[in-house]
């Protein structure tokens, strides 16, 4: 089955989509790993609180953030981990429905709900 998505990366795109998206669930996945899929992470995210996030847009509109929280050398300092060394992803979303299609688009990887 194939998923259709795009990652988003332009500022105007990513305010324009992100606006009320919140947590949903968490993704256990490497850095490499969301990479290799989605590319980079975006420039435009809170970089205080976070080191790496990607907005996602599947083909039926729906919106996703993954991104970490807190956990990261730029909230952290040098007892944050780099973000290479981090598992435990956060899904942002407007409502559940957005870890189905994170689910789909990560099938080797656990997706869990708050």
């Amino acid at each position: 089955m194939t998923i259709k998505f795009r990652s988003l990366t332009e500022a105007a795109e990513i305010g324009r989509y992100v606006n009320g998206t919140g947590l949903s669930g968490y993704i256990d996945i490497s850095h490499a790993d969301l990479v290799a899929k989605l590319g980079e992470s975006t420039d435009y995210f809170d970089n205080y609180k976070s080191d790496a996030e990607w907005v996602i847009q599947f083909g039926n509109g729906q919106i996703a953030t993954i991104y970490n929280y807190k956990d990261g050398r730029n909230y952290m300092g040098a007892d944050g981990k780099d973000k290479e060394d981090i598992r435990e992803w956060h899904i942002g979303g407007r409502g559940a429905a957005v870890l189905k299609s994170v689910s789909e688009l990560f099938p080797g990887n656990v997706v869990t709900g708050m």
